[in-house]
């Protein structure tokens, strides 16, 4: 894990926290860079356990970061309609974003 890892976690702590403060709704956690893997699906309670869980399987080992498949996702996990409130949190260590 470089050195952004570790910010990274702090970031998605932080934001979990702040969210679940504000009764903002459910929360979905991916990995990315080369490809997308959800590690926490909507639907399900974040608690400490799950948040664990979440951060052993981040290793910020993936070479790119590829933005729009992991847009592509986040589209296709999002409730439809247009009613249905959503919001995309984007945290990254941007490791080979420009490439």
């Amino acid at each position: 894990m470089g050195p952004s890892g570790p910010l990274a976690l702090q970031s998605l702590a932080l934001l979990a926290q702040a969210l679940s403060l504000l009764e903002a709704g459910e929360l979905a956690v991916a990995s990315f860079g080369e490809s997308v893997r959800l590690l926490h699906p909507l639907g399900r309670p974040w608690t400490r356990e799950a948040g664990a869980n979440v951060a052993g399987a981040l290793g910020f080992d993936q070479g790119r970061t590829r933005v729009a498949p992991l847009l592509r996702a986040a589209e296709a996990l999002l409730p439809a309609g247009p009613d249905a409130a959503r919001l995309v949190l984007l945290v990254s260590d941007g490791r080979g974003i420009c490439s």
